[in-house]
């Protein structure tokens, strides 16, 4: 597994339980869970492209730019 999915896993173990111990068995689960996160993120929707070129400096400003649109609360 990437360092990524290893990043995302150990985020949303600590989301769900913050004052809980991050060990080998939830480590496993939870690269599940970041691994179908990460793929559901693989097609960007429109707004998050729009982001992406409206964003200036290198590419990974313009990642960022998207990922940010992706997090943004809608009303």
């Amino acid at each position: 597994m990437t360092e990524m999915v290893e990043r995302v896993a150990k985020a949303l173990w600590q989301d769900r339980w913050p004052d809980q111990e991050w060990n080998v068995l939830q480590r496993l689960n939870y690269m599940g869970h970041a691994r179908a996160a990460i793929e559901a993120m693989r097609e960007p929707d429109i707004d998050m492209v729009q982001a992406g070129w409206d964003a200036r400096g290198e590419v990974c400003e313009r990642y960022r730019a998207m990922i940010d649109e992706a997090l943004k609360v809608q009303p």
